[in-house]
């Protein structure tokens, strides 16, 4: 008996796609309707070559690494959660974070360089055709930019999209073709606009928190101070000669910068320390 539609299984990906990419139940419910149509066994899994059928894309060795990323235990087949991640992330991908993904293929262990070489062997792989006039320039440039070490940084990998963005096409084909085999370009491009409204948004929520704070302890600050220089004024002084209080204040400060400079101060530290003892 297949799966029943609507009736998704959560485990933490799952939940970790709803945080990150604010999945709600229904699009949850598409995904899920999406996996059923291809698990008709309902095993509670598909295969990769099942999600690569789906996205109508040749398996190379820029699917394996995306599979990889996975860090599944069960190599060969994909849970829901599963499916979840790799159709949103790849999905939601910007350009840029594409090109982040393939220096992340050839550096997995954030050394921050890619070796000159690894780099011609991806492309060449990726395209798994023989290589345009395009590409042979891409790699004539790159060649170009080698000082000597053979490695290179994603600034000069960048460049070299920049100038020849053709080279990359298979990661950006790859992406189309995830979107449009699942809730099409013009769903996942509308989706993240709105994610980035969202985050943005809720980045200016969070600087707003963060200024009404500091106000808020700035102002508790200036209430303690203006008690020490009620103080130091007397009452009334302090009301009737409010001109005033900002002199009084200023003293303040400078006798907490003297008082904080010598408890920063080691030699006084060690003084201090000889009188008690």
């Amino acid at each position: 008996m297949g799966n029943v539609a609507g009736q998704y299984p959560k485990d933490y990906r799952v939940d970790r796609c709803v945080a990150t990419f604010r999945l709600t139940d229904s699009m949850l419910k598409k995904f899920w309707s999406i996996f059923c149509a291809i698990d008709l066994q309902g095993s509670g899994y598909i295969t990769v070559e099942d999600y690569l059928k789906l996205i109508d894309i040749p398996r190379s060795s820029l699917t394996d690494a995306m599979f990889n990323l996975l860090d599944s235990k069960d190599d060969g087949n994909i849970l829901f959660g599963e499916f979840v991640e790799i159709t949103t992330t790849f999905s939601c991908f910007e350009p840029m974070d594409l090109l982040k993904y393939f220096f992340f293929i050839l550096d997995p262990h954030r050394t921050g360089l890619v070796e000159k070489n690894d780099v011609k062997h991806f492309v060449t792989t990726i395209w798994n055709a023989p290589l345009t006039s395009n590409i042979k320039e891409a790699f004539s440039y790159l060649d170009s930019l080698d000082d000597g070490d053979g490695c290179f940084t994603f600034k000069e990998v960048m460049d070299v999209h920049s100038r020849f963005p053709n080279t990359f096409y298979p990661l950006f084909r790859l992406q189309v073709h995830i979107m449009r085999a699942t809730l099409g370009d013009t769903w996942w491009d509308f989706h993240k606009a709105k994610l980035y409204d969202t985050i943005q948004e809720e980045k200016a929520q969070e600087r707003a928190r963060l200024i009404n704070k500091i106000k808020q302890e700035s102002a508790a600050i200036n209430e303690e101070n203006d008690d020490m220089v009620m103080k130091r004024m007397g009452v009334v002084k302090f009301y009737l000669m409010p001109w005033k209080r900002q002199a009084e204040r200023d003293k303040l400060k400078k006798i907490a910068a003297i008082e904080d400079e010598l408890d920063n101060n080691p030699s006084t530290k060690a003084t201090t320390a000889h009188d008690e003892d």
